[in-house]
């Protein structure tokens, strides 16, 4: 079992619902994270922000 998480992106939803039948029906049981659009999967995959800090001025 791979604990890796599957990035999809596609933006026809038929397709996405074709895809994890396919992923079950092969028993990848993968968690899959939905993008529908390349600026879409490159903000999942950009890490959060650091919090800011205030400054005691």
């Amino acid at each position: 079992m791979n604990d890796g998480v599957i990035l999809l992106v596609e933006d026809n939803p038929d397709d996405v619902t074709f895809t994890l039948r396919a992923f079950a029906k092969n028993n990848i049981g993968n968690r899959v994270v939905v993008a529908s659009d390349g600026a879409e999967a490159i903000d999942l995959l950009q890490p959060p922000p650091a919090p800011r800090r205030c400054d005691p001025r």
